[in-house]
């Protein structure tokens, strides 16, 4: 935490700042097994607004982040991660999120204002962007592997279905393209 940038916001109280890292620390135990929204303050300031997010807050270590930017109807993502959790905030804008576990699914809408998305791994995820100039942050726990995607629905789906039926997590041991 950097107190010369938390001094001059609007935090009434940093014990109870602290306190509520913790709560959200404990009441959302990683790993999870189904996509979660988390909540997610925003700090106001005569000079603007901020969003932390710190070790406490982000339910895993982040190893790597980056920023989409697309505008209204255009559509992202569309893959699963064997391995990688990921950690879905809407900067600017609005996003749905539509995902998909192989067996169950649902959809979760993303504003700068809603929270943010943890897709946990083997989670289908399709973006939709609602609104032009929407700006998407994602941590995540791993660094970026070609390796780690699937890209196929198909494969998607028979990877989930074996995974569910041995009641074991998958690991990067994908059938090999055939010649």
């Amino acid at each position: 935490m950097c107190p010369l940038l938390l001094g001059n916001l609007n935090i009434p109280n940093r014990r109870l700042w602290e306190a509520r890292k913790r709560l959200v620390s404990s009441r959302y135990a990683y790993p999870v097994e189904t996509p979660r929204v988390f909540p997610l303050d925003r700090y106001l300031a005569a000079n603007g607004s901020m969003l932390v997010l710190e070790e406490g807050l982000v339910p895993f270590p982040v190893v790597r982040a980056f920023i989409v930017q697309a505008d209204g109807g255009q559509t992202r993502g569309q893959h699963a991660h064997l391995e990688c959790s990921q950690f879905l905030v809407v900067v600017q804008g609005r996003v749905r999120v539509v995902y998909h576990l192989g067996h169950a699914g649902g959809e979760v809408v993303l504003t700068a204002n809603s929270g943010a998305l943890l897709m946990p791994p083997m989670t289908w995820a399709t973006q939709f962007y609602e609104e032009d100039g929407t700006i998407l942050a994602v941590a995540c726990d791993k660094l970026f592997d070609e390796q780690d995607y699937i890209r196929d629905w198909a494969l998607f789906s028979e990877l989930a279905a074996q995974s569910r039926a041995s009641g074991q997590k998958l690991t990067r041991q994908l059938p090999q393209a055939k010649p």
